[in-house]
């Protein structure tokens, strides 16, 4: 019996339709967030508004009903809410973040304070948030969770983030939304930022918290005198600053913007607590926190005299550009933005953090080497990543992407780059802080990163 020939057209259709499908398949998984091994489904709380939310302007509170309906069980937390749009950047954003305050009745004379989450305290505010630029959705809060062991690690930070849930930093966990009945999407309702997150007293007028909004010579202290608008500096607690405590801020202004390495370096301790400021500056290179540098960096005191900084709204993090669109640190939009390629071990223009630098580089070094054995291992901050994402489940990735199809760094980011991104920055900053002490004299400190428009 002869060997019939397959011909030529008939091979080449097969192994084209082959290639489509190999190609089909590969295009429906480019936006997997975790490997094919993590298939299971996962069944995350719910999250349900009802109320007008369309066209809610910045600024402006509505009245909704608030459901919380936990996975697997029975339990709900029913609460009517005041809702409003919450961040600052973010306000751009196709999908908003929300914060909401709850309350026992329609009329919201009086608040609710609610445990939504297991060891955490009652509260009665809380903030949705929709990482619309992260399409893991797991930056935020494991880059929350990672400082607050740089807090717990070190018994010179300020006893007041020691006595609060996670140290000050917050906290979530992952839900879906429905608004008016409609999935919304993926979101994580966390505690909220303010007084009782930092341990603050309202009643203690030496209790003050400031936050920078934007790049410019005001937030990076290269000017004397704070100025409050919406460019430069916002009051946090409280909200609006008495004369003595406009005093309080600009004498530690003024220090820092009005010192050289030396003289910050035998005056400092009468104005910052130091310990957390180089915890601060180490965690910004270790996170590549932008943001943190600048136009989301927030200041506490305590007493009125020593200040320190905290971080907080940690998603432009771990090689994420602060769009969602490009990775650091080879893409040409960091480039053109960031002429040092977004390298912040000159604390992206920031005088405090090159100021810390310059003035205590053996204690960074001598702090890194501590954080290297304790807390900075690429085990460590892999697994806190890998297991915020399987609590999400690649079915809630999926369906949250469907639903807003415009995230932007859905085909960039995923747990495998998380993880690449650990080792590079790990590696990076090993090269930076093993040595320190004579490192520090290679970095240029008159860098200043372009003003925010």
């Amino acid at each position: 019996m002869k060997n019939k020939n397959i011909p030529h057209w008939l091979i080449f259709t097969l192994v084209s339709l082959a290639l489509l499908v190999i190609g089909c398949l590969l295009y429906t998984h480019q936006d997997r967030q975790l490997p094919q091994s993590a298939s299971s489904n996962v069944d995350l709380d719910v999250v349900k508004l009802t109320g007008s939310l369309t066209d809610l302007k910045t600024h402006q509170k509505k009245v909704i009903k608030f459901r919380l309906k936990k996975a697997n069980s029975k339990k709900k937390v029913k609460a009517y809410a005041k809702i409003r749009l919450q961040g600052q950047h973010s306000l751009k954003f196709p999908e908003k973040n929300y914060a909401v305050t709850l309350y026992s009745g329609p009329k919201c004379k009086h608040k609710l304070s609610v445990k939504l989450h297991p060891g955490w305290k009652k509260s009665s505010k809380y903030v949705l948030k929709a990482n619309y630029t992260d399409a893991t959705s797991v930056r935020n809060l494991v880059s929350a969770d990672l400082w607050s062991d740089f807090v717990s690690s070190d018994s010179n930070h300020p006893k007041q983030l020691k006595s609060k849930n996670n140290y000050g930093a917050v906290q979530g966990f992952p839900v879906t939304v429905k608004i008016n009945g409609n999935y919304h999407g993926l979101y994580t309702l966390t505690t909220a930022k303010g007084r009782k997150l930092w341990g603050m007293s309202k009643k203690d007028p030496s209790n003050i918290a400031i936050r920078s909004n934007g790049y410019n010579r005001n937030t990076l202290f290269y000017q004397s005198q704070a100025r409050f608008d919406a460019k430069d500096w916002q009051a946090l607690t409280p909200s609006k600053l008495s004369n003595k405590q406009q005093k309080s801020v600009n004498r530690f202004i003024n220090f820092v913007s009005t010192s050289s390495v030396q003289q910050f370096k035998q005056n400092a301790h009468d104005y910052l607590n130091i310990s957390i400021l180089i915890d601060y500056y180490i965690f910004t290179n270790l996170t590549h926190n932008q943001d943190g540098a600048g136009r989301n960096m927030i200041y506490l005191t305590n007493d009125s005299q020593h200040w320190y900084p905290i971080a907080y709204d940690l998603d432009a993090t771990w090689g994420l550009y602060e769009n969602g669109k490009v990775l650091y640190p080879s893409a040409k939009q960091v480039q053109y933005n960031y002429p040092n390629g977004g390298n912040l071990r000159n604390g992206e223009g920031n005088r405090l953090l090159q100021l810390a630098a310059a003035a205590f580089p053996q204690e960074i070094q001598t702090r890194w080497h501590f954080l290297r054995k304790k807390i900075v291992t690429t085990d460590k901050i892999n697994k806190k990543f890998k297991d915020a994402m399987l609590a999400i489940g690649e079915n809630n990735y999926q369906d949250n992407f469907k639903a807003n199809s415009s995230i932007p760094s859905k085909k960039i980011t995923n747990l495998d780059q998380l993880t690449k991104s650990v080792k590079r920055q790990i590696n990076e900053n090993d090269q930076l802080f093993d040595n320190f002490t004579n490192n520090v004299h290679r970095i240029d400190f008159s860098y200043t990163a372009p003003l925010t428009k």
